[in-house]
């Protein structure tokens, strides 16, 4: 039973390290810029939702619209 555990715990450890090691300046470059173009397509995305939203609310203001519950 303790070496099964042991074993396992060793092995995560390996993932980990292997997780852990420092990236080469290649890769840093190539996670930087698609992390860049990640979050600026999320950035015109939330920009888009919010202005859409704004837009909508707008419209139903100055229809004055409402509902009576």
């Amino acid at each position: 039973m303790l070496s099964s555990r042991t074993l396992i715990m060793r092995t995560t450890l390996r993932l980990i390290r292997a997780d852990m090691s420092e990236p080469t300046p290649d890769q840093e470059t190539e996670t930087e810029t698609t992390a860049t173009q990640d979050d600026s397509k999320a950035d015109v995305i939330a920009i888009a939702v919010i202005f859409g939203a704004a837009v909508l609310m707008a419209a139903h203001f100055i229809s004055g619209f409402t509902i009576d519950l």
